[in-house]
């Protein structure tokens, strides 16, 4: 970032060190210097011109599917170019869960330029493959040409994660935790540890407002009230909602908290929020087609019209697979099947979600899967799903609702 800062400095119509500067920060700041290149764009090649507008719809209208589009023609315009390649690479994966469509420009990055954000950028592809031997494999090559960093840790703790590895989890966890510090709350969420998860998120969100990081602070506080909602403690939830906007409002937090008031039953708090990133964000990608068919699709279900829900989440099937998402909208497909009393369809949505290597809150979908299972009139297989259910949740706090209502569901099963 400093070198993109002096840069600007020097030259104050520098569009594209404008442009990387917005990408190396985060927050107001990375909107401020996005926007500000893609004001200056007119005055730079073709090629700059579209890395800079696809970096300007990424950060700051949110709208990937232009940003796809973008780098896609980028990488017609000059093909076998690896910064396109590994830029076309997190376009798919990171940005739009695409993983199986990043995997040929991320193996050909590695064999024109095999540096470590290329390595790094085909073992994440791998790992969102499910093709867990061959992200291992990845990093060991990178290794091998005397390429390392701590995101290789990342990568060997999510394939640990996918195989439920434990000791390969704990191998990694130290360094990972140096490049990707969120990897702590995956655990607790798993096994059902709210009061610790807590205790975690505050910690590390006072860490980010510190640091001047108020987008990623109000990303964590929004996965929070994302996990209170849907494990039942309604009055945490609201309040984390509340205090994940107030930190930042991106599309991203003002999606989660909206979604988040919707499950707590705050319909005009809900309903606000809606507002307010339609207005502001009418671009943006999963503000259009995942949160706020989602946020509707909620209030359909407390109205008791699960129809009009799963319908609502019907929007939402070509972009459900983002990594910041957790695919919630799986999951709240698969409870408006529950409500419409179509099991089959039910587990089917659970078990798409069970399929993913890399999935926090693999507890829930278990548990929808018995409910799922048990609607079916499939008592030996739901008693099983319950099992597994309260296996992952033996350690868990005694008062969450969802785990009295599990237990209590279980012992009919009896």
């Amino acid at each position: 970032a400093s070198f993109f800062e002096r840069a600007v400095s020097l030259d104050p119509n520098f569009a594209l060190a404008y442009s990387l500067l917005g990408v190396t920060q985060s927050g107001d700041r990375r909107i401020e210097n996005s926007r500000k290149a893609y004001e200056l764009r007119d005055r730079v090649s073709e090629f700059e011109n579209l890395a800079i507008s696809k970096n300007y719809h990424l950060y700051v209208t949110g709208n990937f599917d232009e940003a796809l589009q973008l780098i896609q023609q980028q990488d017609q315009a000059y093909p076998h170019n690896p910064l396109v390649l590994v830029g076309l690479v997190n376009c798919y994966g990171q940005f739009l869960g695409r993983a199986d469509e990043g995997l040929a420009p991320a193996l050909e990055a590695v064999q024109l330029s095999p540096t470590t954000v290329n390595y790094m950028s085909l073992g994440f592809t791998y790992v969102g493959l499910n093709r867990i031997d061959e992200a291992r494999a990845t990093i060991q090559q990178a290794r091998a040409s005397h390429l390392d960093s701590p995101i290789f840790s990342v990568i060997l703790w999510d394939a640990a994660y996918a195989q439920q590895d434990q000791a390969g989890m704990a191998a990694n966890e130290d360094m990972a935790r140096r490049f990707e510090p969120n990897i702590d709350l995956v655990l607790p969420a798993d096994q059902g540890h709210a009061s610790r998860l807590r205790d975690l998120v505050q910690h590390l969100t006072a860490s980010e407002m510190q640091a001047n990081a108020n987008e990623d602070a109000g990303k964590i506080e929004s996965g929070m009230a994302q996990f209170e909602a849907l494990i039942g403690n309604l009055a945490e939830a609201r309040v984390a909602a509340t205090k994940a906007t107030e930190m930042f409002a991106g599309w991203l937090t003002l999606g989660r908290s909206g979604l988040v008031l919707a499950l707590a039953g705050d319909a005009a708090g809900a309903q606000k929020l809606a507002t307010e990133l339609n207005q502001r964000f009418p671009e943006a990608t999963y503000g259009q087609f995942y949160y706020l068919p989602a946020i509707r699709a909620v209030l359909a279900l407390h109205q008791g019209k699960p129809q009009d829900a799963i319908e609502d989440l019907s929007a939402t099937s070509s972009h459900e697979t983002l990594r910041e998402g957790e695919m919630v909208v799986v999951y709240l497909r698969g409870q408006a099947y529950l409500d419409a009393h179509q099991g089959a369809q039910a587990a089917a949505e659970f078990q798409k979600m069970l399929d993913r290597p890399v999935q926090s809150f693999r507890s829930l979908p278990t548990l929808g899967l018995a409910r799922a299972l048990a609607l079916e009139g499939d008592t030996a297989k739901a008693k099983t799903a319950y099992q597994d259910f309260l296996a992952l949740w033996k350690d868990a706090d005694p008062d969450i609702p969802v785990l009295k209502q599990a237990k209590a569901e279980y012992a009919k099963l009896q």
